[in-house]
């Protein structure tokens, strides 16, 4: 700029020294139309000199102010955003906390502002359906559902997966998740959310399909499947007794695998709809080969409380364990319970009696009940008593 100054500047300096060399004025004619400009050279050179200073001054006070006018917005807008991360971050801290209402609050503000708007909008939905505000909840979906950030995430999918199931709003969620099916075979969160979805459509049969992935995940734990399985296979088959017939429900059964008719859960979950619909046939044929030694404990627990109206074979066989393992806690239980189930009130007590003499055994809450029921019956009201206040102890 300076090399471009000083040219310009001897150029002048020669037009206006030329004439005076020569020993001329130079004069300077321009005409536009009717109007005629006349002029020395050196005049012309000296306004013109003059010109090109005053507008130098002037681009260098217009350049100042652009200057600071942009420093100053520019200065506003820094301060707007760490604003904004600061109530991102308090908003953070108050979810972490439990105080959903100033979590929610701070995220919407913090939202506009900052890079992350996905994720302040996802703690605001989170929060208010921990308050049970409905509307505030779906806004906040509906949003991110629009969102070009969030369409795409898997992470943000399963956070309004989440809020949608808690809100049960299980159409909308049922349309989201397919969006991301094909995501389930490697996705073990998006195939649990399948599961639970499933069940809550009472779609048990489809359940019990991805059950089968599930268990061959090792991202989900073993309680966690268990639990579902018990959901699904009970509601499956009350829903074959319901809508089809008992005999459907046997051929339902004798159809599963193998190795799925050998797992606990699913044992249990089918005794216990027997029981309650009262096919003792199909009962028996359940609960008679499990009647031996070194049959699970566990699975044993979950068989006290059929409901059941007949059971002497089922007692026969658990009273020739009893005799030949007079100290088996787990057997001595089992028998307490079945005969309390069936009423026979006698050898209930005695079972339990014999039960409370083991010092390497303790009884439970549900042994100490049914043990108090039997005494009930037979009037030792007294005994009765005592066995209750050890049960609330």
């Amino acid at each position: 700029m300076k090399s471009i100054m000083l040219f310009i500047l001897l150029f002048l300096l020669a037009v206006a020294i030329s004439p005076m060399l020569i020993g001329e004025k130079g004069y300077i004619l321009i005409a536009m139309g009717n109007i005629t400009i006349e002029s020395t050279v050196v005049t012309a050179a000296v306004l013109l000199f003059f010109s090109m200073i005053a507008l130098f001054i002037v681009l260098r006070v217009i350049s100042g102010s652009v200057s600071f006018s942009f420093s100053t917005w520019r200065k506003f807008s820094l301060a707007s955003k760490r604003k904004a991360k600061r109530n991102f971050r308090k908003s953070v801290a108050a979810y972490i906390l439990g105080d959903y209402k100033t979590a929610e609050t701070l995220s919407v503000k913090s939202a506009e502002p900052i890079d992350n708007q996905d994720i302040a909008y996802l703690i605001a939905a989170d929060s208010a359906q921990k308050q049970e505000n409905k509307a505030n909840t779906l806004h906040y979906l509906q949003y991110l559902e629009s969102s070009e950030n969030t369409k795409h995430h898997i992470e943000s999918a399963l956070v309004r997966l989440n809020t949608l199931m808690a809100l049960q709003e299980y159409k909308k969620a049922r349309e989201l998740l397919d969006e991301y099916h094909r995501h389930i075979g490697h996705e073990s969160r998006l195939l649990a959310l399948e599961i639970s979805l499933s069940l809550a459509e009472l779609r048990f049969d489809h359940a019990i399909e991805y059950l089968v992935r599930a268990r061959k995940d090792k991202n989900i734990g073993e309680d966690e499947v268990c639990q579902w399985e018990r959901v699904a296979f009970t509601g499956q088959f009350n829903l074959i007794i319901r809508e089809k017939s008992n005999d459907a429900l046997h051929n339902y059964w004798q159809d599963l695998p193998r190795k799925v008719k050998q797992r606990e859960t699913v044992i249990s979950c089918y005794a216990h709809v027997l029981a309650e619909n009262n096919i003792q046939q199909g009962l028996s044929k359940v609960l008679l080969p499990l009647i031996k030694p070194g049959t699970n404990a566990e699975l044993l627990k979950t068989l006290r409380d059929l409901p059941l109206t007949k059971a002497d074979d089922l007692i026969a066989n658990v009273q020739k364990i009893v005799q030949k393992q007079p100290e088996n806690g787990v057997w001595l239980s089992y028998l307490g319970h079945v005969a309390g189930q069936t009423k026979d009130w006698d050898m209930a007590s005695k079972a339990f009696h014999s039960l409370a003499q083991l010092e390497h055994y303790q009884m439970d809450k549900q042994d100490y009940v049914m043990y108090s029921k039997a005494l009930i019956a037979q009037n030792k009201i007294q005994e009765a008593n005592d066995i209750l206040v050890k049960a609330l102890a």
